[in-house]
């Protein structure tokens, strides 16, 4: 007998028309159904939803901001029990691991960092803050999702992580949408 498809819940702001959306966009489409049993739950809106594939189920959280919506999140945890939870967005895995943690959540949490940890154009603070916080949440995570070896090694070294729970996943490459 065959274990039914596991509930795979990737969170998102909104699916945009940036590279991460276009990344969610591509999991969803490609994910082996056999297997897995895709889910979406979004902020807002967004300009390529329409490509999220129609035996997706789609949700809503009725929060404006990633930062206000902490317990919508834990809702969503409590209510719907995934078995595996996503983010591919860098501002929603702090969130969406403290949201994990008070909802008692047994799902699997997967992350996907997806910048450098210090950015020039950030204030000092926060530089200092940004790393604290993602070396805080990332503890939690199962696994860690990044798009290049280089990437992998930073997270490695200045989060003190164990390198077994970082992953290199490259970005997938879409043929005629590139």
């Amino acid at each position: 007998m065959t274990a039914p498809p596991r509930r795979v819940v990737f969170v998102a702001p909104s699916l945009g028309q940036g590279g991460a959306d276009r990344v969610v966009a591509s999991w969803l489409t490609h994910l082996d159904r056999q297997h897995f049993a895709p889910e979406l739950v979004l902020l807002r809106a967004g300009a390529i939803e329409h490509e999220v594939p129609a035996d997706v189920p789609v949700r809503r959280l009725r929060a404006e901001r990633i930062r206000t919506a902490m317990p919508a999140l834990v809702a969503e945890l409590v209510g719907q029990r995934p078995q595996v939870v996503v983010s591919m967005y860098s501002g929603v895995n702090a969130v969406l691991a403290g949201a994990h943690v008070l909802a008692r959540s047994t799902a699997r949490l997967i992350v996907s960092e997806r910048t450098t940890l210090t950015r020039a154009d950030w204030s000092p603070a926060r530089n200092r803050l940004e790393p604290l916080v993602k070396r805080l949440a990332y503890r939690r995570a199962d696994a860690i999702i990044v798009p290049s070896h280089g990437l992998a090694r930073q997270l490695v070294a200045q989060l003190h992580l164990p390198a077994g729970r970082v992953t290199v996943v490259p970005n997938p490459v879409v043929d005629d949408d590139v």
